[in-house]
């Protein structure tokens, strides 16, 4: 039970730092290691006890220590979704660590794809570098199956890019995914991800909605690592 606490403690702490990397970015602020957070009205530095995930939200009862504004719900949002979704993680395994990078900037692509339904391609440098040492370190083989159901898969994705169903955003994430799941992994992870996307279209009642397909992957990417127990 501790085991997981901590793992979620941590979980929200990405989240919380998945969220702040998207609103600087999003607004070209690219200081986002180093810079110190602060309220975004009243501009005023948040301290350490400002900025636990979650704990802090509560303690302040949703509103700036300072100015009294409201905090926006989505700050506790996103960090809940980042407890919940990397608490099953074994961080004491290089490959896991390398898995937990990938679903972290996942996580703030998918938040890029939910505000503008469009991200930043330099994001997913850090995720292909960690796919890079993942295959060099882990050296997985590839089955025949596993060829058939990639090529497969690709020409669905570009069909789709052709038709301008799909962002070709959504096909370097396929890719990605491939480098850490293999393919058959990879295209289960697509499924629910189609799935989650069919429900919500479902629930929306509406045709011409346009939805953003990233945040279903990340969502699939989480689902699968907790029924399939991949840490």
């Amino acid at each position: 039970m501790i085991y997981y606490f901590t793992n979620f403690l941590i979980g929200t702490c990405l989240g919380s730092h998945a969220n702040l990397v998207f609103d600087r970015l999003s607004h070209e602020n690219f200081n986002i290691l180093f810079g110190r957070s602060y309220c975004d009205y009243c501009l005023h530095p948040l301290s350490i006890i400002d900025e636990i995930p979650i704990l802090s939200y509560v303690c302040l009862r949703g509103k700036c220590r300072f100015c009294k504004k409201a905090i926006s719900k989505k700050m506790i949002i996103t960090e809940l979704i980042g407890g919940l979704s990397f608490f099953s993680f074994n961080f004491s395994d290089l490959t896991t660590i390398l898995v937990v990078i990938w679903l972290f900037y996942l996580y703030v692509i998918a938040l890029f794809d939910y505000s503008f339904q469009e991200f930043p391609t330099y994001l997913l440098s850090i995720p292909t570098l960690s796919a890079s040492f993942f295959l060099w370190y882990s050296k997985p083989t590839l089955s025949a199956l596993d060829w058939i159901n990639l090529i497969v898969i690709l020409l669905v994705f570009i069909s789709g890019i052709l038709r301008a169903k799909l962002g070709s955003g959504d096909l370097l994430i396929y890719l990605l995914l491939c480098c850490f799941y293999k393919p058959e992994a990879a295209n289960t992870i697509i499924l629910i991800a189609c799935l989650l996307a069919l429900m919500h279209f479902l629930l929306q009642k509406s045709i011409k909605i346009s939805l953003a397909f990233i945040p279903y992957i990340f969502a699939g990417t989480v689902l699968y690592h907790l029924f399939f127990n991949l840490n």
